[in-house]
């Protein structure tokens, strides 16, 4: 069963509706996209005023997503809105991770067969975060959960902290953690209505089931959309 410790992170947020419902849901982290590519970016200060507002109401954490930006760039952001963690997902080396001077959560992609080998890559970053490639549709679906079974359960034989992403649904959340006690799952599209929108009978949802879980409690999912 799930471990009661376990984080649960609504990512993309560009919308203070959106922080406040996932907040008063029970979301332990919130995460904003500050690289311009992604259909998720919000811009610095607006993120600002939103985690203002958010840190009145309670302790939820704050993670700031990045991708190959100029570590004075990433540096910057992370002062200017005292974000509790910097999420890199490109190409960042471990001279690069070593110059930022707040935890670190690094992406790496599971599911090609290359999981294991990314990990290594990181061995002084204490929190990794398992994602699917953007072009999920490539990817067998049977093969990318054998490999997160093996990654996860040496983890547990570890201090590394996982956190699991890749279009999570409530199948795929009641399987990980009836199984595995990752330190945080990861909810990005499967809670929204178009990118950067939050749907908030699916938040809602997808926050309860999880809840639920922590909590021992057994659950069998019905998909209601």
């Amino acid at each position: 069963m799930a471990h009661k410790n376990v984080q649960i992170k609504i990512c993309g947020i560009t919308r203070l509706e959106d922080a406040a419902l996932a907040q008063e849901q029970g979301c332990d982290l919130l995460g904003f996209i500050f690289t311009r590519q992604s259909p998720r970016f919000i811009e610095p200060q607006n993120a600002a005023s939103i985690i203002e507002i958010i840190k009145q109401k309670g302790s939820v954490k704050i993670a700031g997503v990045f991708k190959d930006q100029p570590l004075e760039e990433v540096l910057s952001i992370a002062e200017a809105l005292d974000l509790d963690y910097v999420q890199l997902h490109g190409e960042e080396d471990e001279n690069y991770i070593a110059r930022i001077d707040r935890p670190v959560i690094k992406a790496i992609v599971y599911g090609t067969g290359e999981g294991k080998k990314a990990l290594a890559r990181y061995r002084s970053c204490s929190t990794i975060l398992l994602d699917l490639p953007k072009q999920k549709m490539a990817v067998d679906k049977v093969t990318a959960r054998k490999e997160l079974e093996v990654i996860l359960s040496e983890a547990e034989q570890s201090d590394k902290r996982l956190m699991v992403a890749g279009g999570l649904d409530a199948d795929s959340i009641l399987y990980l953690l009836n199984k595995f006690s990752p330190w945080a799952i990861d909810l990005c599209s499967k809670v929204e209505s178009k990118p950067g929108i939050k749907d908030r009978a699916k938040l809602i949802e997808l926050l309860h089931l999880f809840q639920s879980i922590s909590k021992g409690e057994e659950k069998t999912y019905v998909n209601q959309h």
